[in-house]
């Protein structure tokens, strides 16, 4: 006796199954957690990150200061802020996917990730309006030689720096990739495992 299976019509069925549809949802959560797990591993890793985070009694392991002051009071964050820590709350946040088609054979997800123009918009210089600080670490923040790097207890908002209106601005920041290099690696990372 002779049967005849329709191979097509079982894909059909089993695509259209719930439980498919909730396999591939678990499927797609834990990429999303392990490419989020990546990118914090690599912000946290960074050598601006870590300067910033060290706040105004960091050193400058960053180089953009040429090894004196920290970009913590170079930038003018006020003693108690923790930039770092509402940055990386933002990158976490920013981490979720959504299933935006489903087709006989295919489920579609869009796997959302910070972007750079999202993070630009929510570190904001302290003392710039318009400006962001993770775009000054990369393409340069004037008034190096304005700064002078001391311990002061009031007499400045991070607490170890005072500006110096009576120089001349001639000392130049060394810019650093920071935020773009971040995003840069993980899309290289995780271009195959989010296939």
């Amino acid at each position: 006796m002779k049967a005849r299976i329709n191979v097509n019509s079982i894909k059909d069925k089993a695509m259209s199954s719930k439980k498919i549809e909730n396999k591939a949802d678990s499927i797609v959560a834990k990429k999303t957690e392990d490419a989020s797990r990546f990118f914090i591993k690599e912000f946290d890793a960074h050598p601006v990150t870590k300067e910033i985070e060290g706040g105004q009694d960091a050193s400058n392991s960053s180089g953009t200061l040429g090894g004196k002051g920290n970009l913590f009071s170079f930038i003018g964050f006020n003693m108690g802020d923790q930039p770092v820590k509402n940055l990386r709350s933002f990158i976490q946040s920013e981490f979720n996917f959504k299933r935006i088609k489903k087709e006989k054979k295919v489920i579609l997800y869009k796997i959302n990730y910070p972007t750079l123009d999202k993070i630009k918009s929510i570190t904001p210089m302290p003392w710039e309006n318009g400006r962001s600080w993770v775009e000054g670490v990369e393409k340069g923040i004037s008034g190096l030689s304005q700064y002078i790097y001391k311990k002061f207890i009031a007499a400045s908002r991070s607490g170890s720096a005072v500006q110096n209106k009576n120089l001349s601005n001639g000392k130049i920041f060394k810019p650093k990739k920071y935020m773009s290099e971040i995003i840069k690696k993980f899309k290289e990372n995780f271009k195959w495992r989010l296939n």
